[in-house]
């Protein structure tokens, strides 16, 4: 009987999460078109200037943390800052603004490990790249940054290949820097180094129609970028990914 009753119920479910045919009108209209998709942009962005314009983004506010803080019920509290956790502990915390970004925002970030096994990341901030190693004791040592290629960006994207950092952004004209992670071995960290945009790049992919591009992904299987969400929509690849270089 319960049996039978299960089988009944999946059945229901089954039917009910059947996906519904697609509204070829509105999806031309709302999606293709790429509409729904501007106005989400627009309304990230508005929320980014209130926060910016009320202060939230000057980093400078926010002190370093650099004792470990346990995570307790899904967060690390420290004074009136807080970080939403999962399992795992706060062991360091360093503002962008001690991270040389005098924007205090970013997104992506992504990690290298040299084959002596140091480890070091990639932060993505609106106007760059900052470059930190991580010690032995999970704390954030400042290397440098590599500047944007355009002009600033919410929406900066980084992945690694190999021994190559790659980034991305939705900036106009900022197109693809590709950079090797070993010029980083190094630095000293009492000297930190701003790289050139350009110059000290090992890579640099001009050739997205308009230099945005939402995304930067790698294939481990192979050696090739690829950018996906290149604007503009109206392209012949309609948005959709390009496989760009060799790496």
């Amino acid at each position: 009987m319960y049996l039978r009753s299960a089988f009944i119920s999946l059945s229901a479910l089954a039917v009910t999460a059947r996906e519904l045919p697609k509204d070829e009108e509105a999806g031309a209209r709302l999606y293709d078109s790429g509409i729904k998709h501007m106005n989400n942009i627009a309304l990230k962005e508005e929320t980014f200037a209130r926060q910016e314009a009320a202060g939230a983004y000057e980093s400078s506010q926010y002190a370093e943390i650099a004792d470990v803080v346990t995570c307790s019920n899904g967060t690390a509290e420290v004074g009136s800052d807080s970080f939403k956790c999962s399992n795992i502990d706060l062991l360091h915390f360093l503002p962008h603004s001690d991270l040389g970004s005098v924007r205090g925002f970013g997104s992506s970030s992504w990690g290298w490990t040299s084959a002596d096994g140091r480890e070091f990341v990639a932060i993505g901030q609106s106007d760059g790249a900052a470059f930190a190693e991580i010690s032995t004791e999970g704390k954030l040592i400042y290397l440098g940054r590599l500047p944007h290629a355009s002009v600033p960006s919410n929406w900066r994207e980084i992945r690694s290949h190999n021994d190559f950092v790659i980034i991305g952004s939705e900036a106009q004209g900022h197109g693809i820097q590709i950079f090797d992670w070993k010029k980083l071995l190094d630095i000293d960290p009492a000297k930190p180094v701003t790289f050139d945009k350009i110059k000290d790049l090992v890579g640099y992919y001009d050739k997205l129609p308009s230099g945005r591009t939402h995304n930067v992904v790698t294939n481990p299987d192979g050696d090739y970028i690829y950018s996906v969400g290149a604007q503009p929509r109206t392209d012949a690849c309609k948005m959709a990914t390009y496989t760009m270089l060799s790496v």
